[in-house]
């Protein structure tokens, strides 16, 4: 008998499918932008609407451009500052000036 013969005694595999191929085309993933766009009409619109204000197509398009470019103008903001060294335990700063 060959050592190989208990290779044959083990279950079969089972199938398996990867994750992103199990989705549906709605259920992607939603860019940046559109996650931004759905957060505002949550946390924006649904509030105003509650309020009993139902901002007209323009202004509700005047309030989503105004939200990205502030969104992308902090982005920018923290590109351009880029990466800073980590800040110091301050009590370890602090146990090192006493003694």
């Amino acid at each position: 008998m060959s050592p190989c013969s208990e290779q044959g005694k083990l279950p079969a595999a089972k199938a398996f499918r990867l994750a992103e191929r199990d989705k549906h085309m709605s259920e992607q993933k939603l860019n940046y932008m559109q996650q931004l766009d759905a957060w505002t009409d949550q946390a924006v619109f649904a509030l105003l609407e509650a309020d009993g204000f139902m901002p007209g197509a323009e202004i509700a398009l005047q309030i989503r451009q105004a939200i990205r470019t502030k969104v992308l103008e902090s982005y920018r903001n923290g590109q351009a500052a880029g990466s800073r060294p980590a800040r110091k335990d301050q009590r370890s700063y602090a146990k090192t000036q006493t003694r």
